[in-house]
């Protein structure tokens, strides 16, 4: 795999991207910055092939140190190394054949495979030129003072203010004014969510799979944990309609999981930033089915016959959840019947062996959403759309 190479120089275009060629292919690094950190795209191009990956800097470190090391390795040999970043598995291995000795980098984050080949730039020249233009290229000095103001700011709360301050609660919405009249609260004079808030860094995300397989939040958070190599610092919450939320420990680590495509027991996981409109429907929006609970139901009443009565005087009973039929929980019993809530009374009488029981009913209607008239007028920045899905 050898052949002519251009000598490694300064950046011939700008200050985000540098080129070098090695072998008979060509190669770029784009640099690549954004509110959530900084990235590198690393592209390999020949006549037949383009093929490339996204790389951070930890990792690009990494390659020049490869790059160098493998340098001073002389005759026909083979050797290996690896390193793991956030929620990826990286590997380089120096290999030969006809053509010379190459370096193959190979990224895994769990089901993606991205390859880089990198023959030497010239016979037995090894890597030494491309690792010190890369080097040159990546380096940065650090710049410390931002983060002392922003440590000094985290000072003025005192440590009650702290300690009793609700987690979710951002940043906008506890420096906003609360008003309420009958029944309606109005929160106002927030400001936009700062970046460092926590709800930044939390994604959301449902399996693709049918109602009665969506699995169980242990199950999530055990392979949560396993996939993403970080078991202490991500929580996992269950939130409405199979929607789980990920909360990690940095935006510049959510936005990793966010790149990947992951699987569980094959079915795949579809991620999306939080949202203030995350888990709630339109307000157009009616379903012709909802679930009631049965709060207390004595066990003498715990049969199927009295369930689909109860669900027939509510609407129309469609089921029986799993976890009620087999009394995983005797406090309640939960019913899926049809129609909207409308129907549904606030309690059950139930006559049974010289007793009568007033039973109450609670049915579980989703939050609905609509935009404010403020926000009409604004265009606002979350619109409310036709389907759930969409809003999500």
């Amino acid at each position: 795999m050898g052949g002519s190479s251009k000598a490694a120089g300064p950046h011939p275009i700008g200050e985000d991207i540098i080129f070098y060629n090695a072998g008979f292919k060509s190669y770029d690094i784009m640099r690549c910055k954004d509110e959530v950190g900084k990235w590198f795209e690393w592209v390999e191009r020949s006549r037949k092939l383009m093929r490339g990956v996204k790389v951070s800097i930890k990792v690009l470190k990494w390659v020049v140190a490869v790059f160098i090391e493998a340098s001073k390795v002389h005759g026909r040999t083979v050797k290996r190394w690896n390193l793991k970043d956030h929620f990826a598995e990286f590997y380089c291995t120096l290999k030969y054949n006809e053509s010379g000795r190459y370096i193959s980098f190979i990224a895994l984050q769990d089901q993606n495979k991205s390859v880089i080949i990198t023959p030497e730039s010239t016979p037995k020249g090894g890597w030494g030129n491309i690792a010190h233009k890369i080097a040159g290229f990546i380096y940065e000095p650090i710049k410390t003072q931002g983060t002392a103001v922003q440590d000094r700011k985290q000072l003025h709360k005192s440590y009650k203010e702290a300690l009793f301050q609700d987690r979710w609660m951002t940043e906008a919405t506890e420096k906003a004014e609360i008003q309420s009249t009958a029944n309606k609260v109005r929160i106002t004079g927030g400001e936009s969510q700062p970046v460092n808030d926590l709800l930044n860094r939390c994604i959301v995300g449902k399996f693709q799979c049918q109602a009665d397989e969506t699995p169980s939040l242990n199950d999530v958070r055990r392979w949560a944990c396993n996939s993403w190599k970080m078991a202490i610092q991500v929580k996992v919450y269950a939130m409405n309609d199979g929607y789980f939320m990920f909360e990690l420990p940095s935006k510049v680590a959510a936005e990793h999981v966010l790149t990947g495509q992951w699987i569980w027991r094959k079915m795949k996981l579809g991620l999306k930033w939080w949202k203030p409109t995350i888990g709630c429907w339109p307000a157009e929006i009616r379903r012709d089915w909802v679930w009631i609970r049965l709060l207390g139901l004595p066990m003498n009443l715990w049969s199927p016959k009295v369930f689909k009565e109860i669900g027939d005087i509510c609407g129309d009973f469609i089921e029986t959840e799993e976890e009620t039929s087999l009394k995983n929980h005797l406090h309640l019993a939960r019913i899926k019947v049809r129609g909207d809530r409308e129907r549904i009374p606030r309690e059950v009488e139930v006559t049974c062996d010289g007793f009568t029981y007033t039973i109450p009913v609670w049915y579980e209607a989703p939050v609905t959403v609509r935009l404010s008239e403020e926000r009409r007028e604004e265009k606002g920045k979350y619109s409310v759309v036709n389907t759930q899905d969409q809003l999500l």
